[in-house]
């Protein structure tokens, strides 16, 4: 019994401080403990946040592991893994409408959009982004680099899905999480192939970024649309 209101005390400092101060009040683990709180009302979430964190190596690659992988560490079950994937869905859905207010019409704003848009994403994707006739950003579509490069391009497919959403401007986004966000020739020639296949139906080319480390490039301002 003293080990549960040992607990439950400890429980209620904590969400005592996070009401008083807020989450920049709280060490990573801290959070996590909190996260943990409801779908393990009973136990001691403490150590399992520090060995989720030992695990994983960081807060955010905690939110984005995948369930099986949650589910191996000790003390965690379905239920509890499943909580943590749906607090990470719901935080990605939330990163991605706050992006939707402005009109992408300065190279800063296509920038912090696409930085926002991708903080949470961990491989290498190319995004096109469509746009209305006042840049109004109307859908984003994502695909694995891999799909996009080379033989395996399924151009037309590309191409059908971005007319469905009525669009005559697109943003083309290359991202790469691992490295600096330095274009190669990989990705010059995935925006190339499909600038020059929207050509042909009239959508415009607004810009192209290349994206990496919480960092991105606007090809346009680069003056490397001359290579497109």
């Amino acid at each position: 019994m003293s080990g549960n209101n040992h607990h439950s005390g400890h429980r209620e400092r904590l969400r005592n401080r996070f009401i008083a101060n807020g989450d920049k009040s709280l060490y990573n683990h801290e959070i996590l403990e909190m996260l943990l709180f409801y779908p393990i009302p009973r136990l001691n979430t403490n150590n399992i946040a520090h060995e989720l964190i030992k695990r994983f190596g960081s807060l955010k690659n905690v939110l984005t592991a995948d369930k099986n992988e949650l589910q191996s560490v000790k003390g965690m079950g379905e239920t509890s893994a499943s909580f943590i994937k749906f607090i990470a869905d719901v935080s990605a859905h939330l990163n991605e409408a706050s992006t939707d207010n402005s009109p992408l019409d300065s190279t800063d704003r296509i920038i912090d959009y696409i930085n926002r848009l991708l903080s949470d994403k961990e491989h290498d994707l190319c995004t096109i982004i469509t746009l209305d006739p006042c840049m109004n950003v109307k859908n984003t579509l994502s695909f694995p680099f891999s799909d996009v490069l080379g033989q395996h391009t399924d151009i037309r497919e590309l191409t059908r899905q971005v007319l469905l959403t009525d669009t005559r401007n697109v943003i083309i986004s290359m991202y790469h999480p691992s490295r600096k966000p330095i274009p190669d020739v990989s990705d010059f020639a995935v925006i190339n192939s499909i600038a020059e296949a929207f050509k042909p139906i009239g959508i415009n080319l607004v810009d192209g970024t290349v994206s990496g480390q919480g960092m991105t490039v606007s090809l346009r301002t680069q003056g490397a649309f001359g290579f497109i």
